[in-house]
Parts: structure tokens; sequence; C-alpha cells
């Protein structure tokens, strides 16, 4: 191991130590970097460190080479920190708290500088997707077609994706530069041309480090290696926090509301989403960049305008229709899928194919669509469609859409995130679903289908939602009803977060099946 020799201005502060930080502070460990990591979970600071319970999965030998302190609002005495910092995404950008940090980044920043170096060979192609609905398929599809490797918000944290031990040279240098840079930022403070303000942090990072990526006269990657290729599935969180990471190729699928609590607006979401395309036009290798986006964003001024600027390659597209028209995929393995899916795989294949990078079309034979997205089990002769990771409503809308032949037993609610619904409610009426609400903002999903006269119920839990919905169906038997088993479908397509009642979507999805088996 090189080592990088430890000095006040060699520390890294971490903002949030969870699945994204915990990584990035291993490696900064193993460089002999001393991390400062800030979250809620420590009660008290670093003076009182080794009384720190071993069971919060904290290192309390001497030999630590972090110190731990409470993520509150009197950070560091109310003095502001202006050593990097690295942010854990999740984390609300208006947290008062944040006002004591300068010069934050996100994980992908990070990364993406520890790559930018000439010392640094072999550096991945990186495709980055995102989007509202259809992330981890469309991931998942790209990997697989690739032979790639995939990380980000699937669960794998970028710097695992780094055989980093191995580098020692390579990342040595790195970090020497990005502390040369944020040396540089102590005396640049007061410069009117710093970097723009994201709600409550400042940015005083030198425009320098945005946009230090390697210029390659002839990039080609037709005969790329497939090992060196990482596909990152890259939320909305990431995207805002990252300030000059960019992908060789973005891929980003259609846009509805979604976690508009955190962003603010609808605008600010979509907003999040697309700066990516200025920081990629900002690039000296604009030319060899790429990036497939929605073609209804024209629609909003303020996006069309960041796209109409963009100087790199970009393709919009209307729908899997028009994907798989353009780009020539064939129908047999199109037909593979019904929507959503379909809408994955075109915009994987059109993705690759639009960037030049061949992909083998027919592994897609051995993709299995993952659990708790439009997942079928007949029980009891009966249809269960267990959705749970529909936690939007165009998710939900798409759902619904795809059994528009069945009577619709559907369980909506849960956290809304501060979206509206509104887009569900006119096919939910037109169609006589019956709704069963739950959750957080159960009642006012009722509420809204009453005044349609959607015929709706608030049960408030999964389980009563269940127990309702059974009660009904029997009802239906004892009056004589003429409605077969066949016609009836119970489908959970919450349109709304987990985040009220269960520790994720996958809990709530299984909970769902446990009820299946229980009451019907």
């Amino acid at each position: 191991m090189m080592g990088i020799e430890c000095s006040t201005l060699q520390i890294v502060n971490i903002i949030g130590y969870g699945i994204t930080t915990k990584p990035i502070v291993e490696l900064l460990n193993y460089y002999n970097i001393h991390c400062h990591i800030y979250d809620s979970k420590f009660l008290v600071d670093s003076a009182k460190q080794c009384e720190l319970e071993h069971s919060m999965g904290i290192c309390t030998e001497k030999n630590d080479k972090n110190c731990y302190y409470p993520l509150n609002d009197s950070i560091n005495n109310n003095h502001i920190i202006n050593s990097i910092s690295i942010i854990s995404p999740g984390i609300n950008p208006n947290m008062p708290y944040l006002r004591f940090f300068n010069n934050i980044i996100s994980e992908y920043d990070f990364v993406y500088f520890l790559l930018q170096h000439d010392k640094f060979i072999d550096r991945p192609y990186t495709i980055w997707i995102s989007g509202t609905n259809g992330k981890t398929t469309t991931t998942e599809i790209s990997t697989l077609l690739l032979q790639a490797k995939a990380g980000g918000n699937i669960g794998t944290p970028l710097v695992n994706l780094l055989d980093y031990k191995n580098l020692n040279n390579s990342i040595d240098y790195s970090l020497n530069m990005l502390f040369n840079y944020c040396i540089n930022t102590q005396n640049i403070n007061n410069n009117e041309n710093q970097e723009k303000d994201k709600r409550c942090a400042k940015y005083l990072l030198p425009s320098s480090l945005h946009y230090q990526d390697t210029k390659q006269e002839n990039n080609n990657y037709k005969n790329i290696m497939k090992a060196n290729i990482w596909v990152l599935e890259t939320s909305s969180f990431s995207l805002h926090w990252s300030n000059f990471a960019m992908p060789n190729l973005y891929i980003l699928l259609p846009l509805s509301q979604d976690h508009i609590s955190w962003h603010g607006s609808y605008e600010n979401y979509i907003m999040d989403k697309i700066n990516i395309l200025d920081i990629m036009s900002k690039s000296g290798n604009a030319k060899n960049l790429f990036a497939i986006i929605p073609k209804d964003l024209y629609q909003y001024d303020f996006a069309k305008k960041i796209i109409d600027l963009a100087n790199i390659n970009i393709f919009a597209y209307k729908d899997s229709k028009h994907l798989c028209e353009y780009f020539a995929i064939p129908s047999k393995y199109a037909n593979l899928f019904k929507e959503p899916f379909k809408l994955d795989f075109a915009m994987s294949v059109a993705g690759t194919s639009f960037a030049g990078i061949r992909t083998d079309i027919s592994l897609i034979d051995k993709y299995k669509i993952g659990e708790y997205r439009i997942q079928e089990r007949i029980h009891n002769n009966l249809l269960f469609i267990n959705d749970s990771k529909g936690t939007n409503p165009h998710a939900t809308l798409a759902a619904i859409k795809s059994y528009n032949i069945y009577n619709l037993y559907l369980i909506l609610g849960g956290d809304a995130k501060g979206a509206k619904l509104n887009i569900l409610y006119e096919y939910i009426k037109q169609h006589k679903i019956k709704v069963f609400s739950i959750g957080k903002d159960g009642k006012d999903i009722m509420l809204e289908c009453q005044k349609l006269d959607i015929e709706a119920k608030f049960c408030k839990t999964l389980r009563q939602a269940m127990e309702e919905i059974s009660k009904d169906l029997c009802t239906i038997l004892q009056t004589g009803n003429e409605i077969s088993n066949q016609n009836i479908a119970i489908m959970l397509s919450p349109a709304c977060a987990s985040i009220d009642q269960y520790p994720s979507y996958k809990q709530r999805g299984e909970e769902f099946w446990l009820l299946m088996r229980e009451i019907f």
C-alpha cells in the first residue's frame, strides 16, 4: 500500500454513513486518509467515541482512522467546513446542517475523479441509466447484453467496482490531486465566480476540476472489453448531488412525478435528471458522448433550453415502437415483453446501438423480470399481481393498463412522496376498478376516488385491504354474480413508497404473497 501522509487538509468528511459511503471510507482508510463521519445514528462526538457500543457496527479501536460526529444543527461549533465532503445520496438538500459544509461532492464525483487521470489505465466506459420507472430492469438487461458490471442504485456501490487495492499508484496519484484541488479552494471562498449554490450547501470547487476528463481523439468503443463497461442505475438523488461526474452514455427513461417532497417541485426533479447534459457538454470529449432522452421533455421550456444547448450526441424517442422501428430491433426479441418492460428492453438496445456499442441481443432469452414487478401468481384459481415496486402513479398506470380485460381489485397507497395520483383516476373510473387504499396517504386517495364516483375503501393496512377484498368476493359469490374467477385479478400496485409502513417495497411485496396464501 502506498499511503498518503495525513495532514489536517487530508481529511475527508462523510455526510451520512450507509451503504454508499461505507466502502468509500474503507478505500480512504486503506490509503491512510482519515475521515470525519457525520451521521444521525451517532449520539456523541469523537471525544466520547470509545463509549459507542460495538452493536452499532463501528470500529472503536485505537487505530481507527476516523472520528464520528452527530449529524445535527450544531456541527463543528457552527464553523464552516471547507475540506471535501462526500454525501450519502438520500440526504435531503434542505437539511439545515448542510450549511456548514462547503465542497460537497457525490459518490459519483469521487469515483469519477479517481478515474480521470493519465495514471489510471483501462478506465471503464460508463453507462448511466435513470428515469422514473424501469431503471432496475433496464440496468439488468443492459448488463446482461453487454456482459458488463452493474452498480449504483441497483445495490453495488461504485467503489466496490474498483479493484483499488491493486491500483495503488493510480489511486494514490488521484487522491493527491483531489487534495491539491481542495487546498486551492481555501483561497477562493470569496471568489465571485465560485460554483452555484444547490439549496443550502455551497460548491467552491474550481471549474478546472469539473471537466478534467480525458480527451480522446478517436474514442471508438465498438470493440471495448465488456468487463470494462460499468452500467450504473442512477437515482435523481445521486444526480442532484453530482457536480462534475459524467457518463459516456446516458439513458433516460420517461419521467413522471416522483420524490417531489425531496426535490421541492416537479421542475426541480426534471432539472436534476437533465443537468447532466450540460455537464457532458462541457467535456473536452463531448463529440464522443451520447444521451437518449424522452421526446416529451421538449414541452418544458427550461428543459428544451438545456437540450438545445447541449453539444453531445442526443436521440429523442417517443415510445418503444419508435425505438424498435428506428433501431431495427427484431420483433422476435421485442415481443418477448409486454409494456412497460418492452420499453426497458428497447431503451437498452437502442441506447447501446446509438453509442455504437456491440451487444449480443440473443442473450435476452436468459433474462427474467425481477420480483415485485408486475409479478403474477395463480392461487385457488384467482390471479394475483404483485407490483410492489410500482411506487409512483405512472408505474401503476402502466401496470393496470396491462390487465384491462380483468375485473381489477387494486390496492393503492403508502407514502405518495408529494406526488398526485390524478393520472390514474380517469382510467380507474372508466374500467370500474375497485380501489382499496392503505398507508399514510390512503385516506386522501379514498376521498379523491369518492369525489369521482370511484368505488374505494380506506383499509389502513395491507392485511385489512386483502381481508376486505376477500369479503367482497364472497359477497359476489353469495349473490350469484356470474363473474368467474378467470375474470378477476387482485393487484398490489400502490403508486406510493412503502417507507411509512415497511423497510422497503420488498417487504411489502412479500407480505402480499403471505396474505394471499393466508386469506385466500
